[in-house]
């Protein structure tokens, strides 16, 4: 037994020594390339070091290198694309706690955020693509709270906040496309666009408000912009849906989207509002 754990130690490590040599040569070719890999090439080198942190690691450093030949960077992006773990589908993160953190060009990349609080973080230059942020606590279940999150240049692509807990939360020259934004559970949250010239809008995207108006003759205490502010932002194909409130917007210009019918344009136009080529419409929240 000794003996034939020995041996399997040496064929272990003889195997490892193999296989470095073989991921040091691979990366050197590709550092080395004037032209892109071949479909086969890529192929081989995924069934041969699928899961290999090293290789995905380097792969990935090539890739941002900006010293590196183009040809070298695309080949490297298509290795670790070969190399990579592949997933059942979507990643998810079904808890997270995080407090005081600061993030700057982080990509994230079709990922589920399902429950946790997060607390004074920021993410700067940041992207956000086919992320979802989960719902809020409701009904005994478990959501997802996000307090005094600061997202500063950074973009949401495809992505949604289904209904998740805001509260002081501020996004700053940041752009949408494609979203889905549940306002219901906002709380304090500011979409905001700096002094200096900045994109700052939300394009092709849904946002939603599942509250309803007080009734009539009930007084709402609350300032309507203690859930959300929009200010300076550009909206584009953007259609709102259910109780969207006029004083949330100032200085905002809205082109082709649709509104509620009881959302009027006058009430709009006077929080400095511009808006072109509006439709109005009452269209199903979900």
């Amino acid at each position: 037994m000794v003996l034939a754990l020995a041996l399997l130690v040496l064929a272990l490590a003889a195997y490892r020594a193999w296989q470095g040599r073989a991921r040091r040569e691979l990366i050197a070719r590709v550092e080395r390339s004037d032209h892109p890999l071949s479909r086969a090439e890529i192929d081989r080198a995924g069934r041969r070091f699928r899961g290999d942190r090293e290789l995905l690691g380097a792969s990935l450093l090539l890739a941002g290198d900006a010293k590196a030949s183009d040809a070298a960077r695309w080949n490297a992006l298509l290795l670790a694309t070969a190399v990579a773990p592949r997933p059942g589908g979507p990643g998810t993160i079904g808890q997270l706690d995080w407090k005081d953190g600061a993030v700057t060009g982080v990509r994230l990349v079709d990922l589920t955020l399902s429950r946790g609080h997060l607390g004074s973080i920021s993410f700067d230059d940041s992207t956000f693509a086919g992320v979802t942020w989960g719902a809020a606590f409701s009904g005994g279940r478990s959501g997802l709270v996000l307090t005094q999150v600061r997202f500063r240049r950074s973009r949401f692509e495809s992505g949604a906040f289904s209904g998740t807990h805001l509260s002081a939360v501020e996004f700053l020259d940041s752009t949408f496309s494609g979203a889905l934004l549940d306002l219901s559970n906002f709380d304090h949250v500011r979409f905001t666009r700096s002094a200096i010239p900045a994109a700052a809008s939300i394009v092709r995207s849904d946002v939603v408000n599942r509250d309803h108006a007080p009734p009539a003759g009930v007084d709402d205490l609350a300032l309507p912009t203690d859930q959300v502010s929009f200010t300076g932002i550009a909206f584009e194909g953007v259609h709102f849906r259910g109780w969207v409130r006029p004083e949330w917007f100032r200085g905002c210009t809205f082109t082709r989207c649709v509104f509620p019918v009881a959302l009027r344009g006058e009430a709009l136009a006077a929080g400095h509002n511009t808006l072109s080529r509006c439709l109005w419409s009452d269209e199903p929240v979900d």
